[in-house]
């Protein structure tokens, strides 16, 4: 009797498999998420005055990019998520080019590092980041080139069409 017992026993769980209390012990448990870190700081101009709107990136070591974004009101930036690991923080001009990099940034997980840079190229940042006048999004030099252009014609306009000729010629 015990061993059609048993018989039937082994047919039924191999036909619907283990119990589900079975197979939950017999998981493996779930591996844990890698803590993340993260980088915040200010970005300064040659003068040490803080840089609002501008540009900030951080960059692996293999260059590749990891965060970007723009600063604040005080020049401030904040970045989280970063994997631990040593990063680079770059400030970028309104062109794009890289015109401020700190040294090696170290993130550790769960802990937020503090870093403050400063732009050695504060003329390009200032244009920029609303330094100076600007029409249509040209930028200083652009709206200057413009209006100068638009007067230039304004007053051939008015030479061309001025009638102060004789009546005799």
């Amino acid at each position: 009797m015990r061993k059609a017992f048993a018989a039937i026993l082994t047919l039924v769980v191999g036909s619907f498999g283990l119990p589900a209390g079975v197979l939950a012990a017999t998981k493996a448990p779930a591996k844990p998420q890698q803590a993340t870190g993260g980088v915040q700081g200010v970005a300064k101009d040659a003068a040490q005055q803080n840089l609002s709107g501008v540009r900030v990136q951080v960059r692996m070591p293999n260059g590749q990019l990891a965060a970007n974004g723009t600063t604040n009101a005080q020049g401030g930036f904040s970045f989280t998520g970063l994997n631990p690991g040593n990063y680079t923080i770059e400030i970028l001009d309104a062109a794009g080019n890289i015109v401020g990099t700190s040294a090696s940034v170290t993130v550790a997980a769960g802990a937020t590092a503090t870093v403050t840079i400063t732009a050695a190229a504060a003329g390009a940042i200032a244009a920029g980041a609303g330094g100076g006048l600007g029409l249509f999004g040209l930028g200083t030099l652009g709206t200057v080139a413009v209006v100068g252009g638009a007067a230039a014609l304004t007053t051939a306009a008015i030479v061309a069409t001025k009638d102060d000729a004789s009546p005799s010629r």
